[in-house]
């Protein structure tokens, strides 16, 4: 269950949503490291990204 946040850019909130977090924490940070994701992951590495970011 995620809180709720809205985010600008439609792709950064379905990303949010994906994400899927309980940890207030991670959303202070979470546009900043998805920037950094995504100029190195391809869709399916974040995909892997956010399901593993969901284990925490």
């Amino acid at each position: 269950m995620s809180t709720v946040t809205e985010y600008q850019h439609p792709l950064m909130a379905a990303y949010w949503k994906q994400l899927d977090t309980r940890f207030p924490q991670v959303e202070e940070v979470f546009e900043d490291v998805m920037a950094e994701a995504l100029a190195v992951l391809t869709r399916a590495g974040i995909d892997a990204y956010l399901e593993a970011g969901r284990v925490i």
